[in-house]
């Protein structure tokens, strides 16, 4: 790993869409993404094309005392406290659930790091929860994005630039 390299870690409940985010995010397909929630059970890594940061995709936090989704949990855990930054994800057709909020909590005592919280599946103003409602999960103001779709990535690049310090010599090479 690279001296300046930065870890951003993807966390949030199962099937938000954070292997969607990661693989647009790395320009890849290393993620596993599926329709059924739990599906990626451990944390990889890909870096950004032209960016110093490594990223981190993580399992769904799950409230559970045992099994492989507790070893998931705990190795999301271990990568939220190892973090640079966060980027915590909820889906916003489902809205804000008490899951998002008791994991929110736990990143906010786990990690110092700064995080931005993404809305994620918000192609449809149609099926888009009542966005106000994710203020609650105390990570400022939210970001409405389609990981699918791309959408709402240059918010994440700037939040990830501005945090690196490299901002400047980005915009100097546009």
């Amino acid at each position: 790993m690279e001296k300046d390299m930065k870890n951003i870690v993807i966390v949030g409940r199962p099937n938000t869409g954070k292997s969607t985010l990661f693989n647009g995010l790395t320009n890849s397909r290393d993620a596993l993404v599926h329709d059924r929630p739990g599906v990626t059970r451990d944390t990889i890594s890909g870096q950004m094309p032209n960016r110093p940061w490594m990223v981190f995709d993580t399992a769904g936090l799950e409230n559970t005392k045992s099994g492989i989704a507790r070893d998931s949990t705990d190795m999301a855990v271990r990568a939220i406290e190892n973090a640079d930054a966060i980027l915590f994800v909820v889906d916003g057709r489902v809205g804000l659930s008490p899951m998002d909020l008791e994991w929110a909590k736990l990143v906010h005592k786990k990690s110092k790091a700064p995080a931005l919280l993404l809305i994620n599946k918000t192609e449809s103003s149609k099926r888009l929860a009542d966005i106000h409602d994710f203020y609650k999960l105390g990570f400022g103001e939210p970001i409405l994005i389609s990981a699918e779709h791309k959408r709402g990535f240059d918010e994440i690049y700037e939040f990830m630039d501005k945090i690196a310090g490299t901002e400047e010599t980005l915009n100097e090479t546009k």
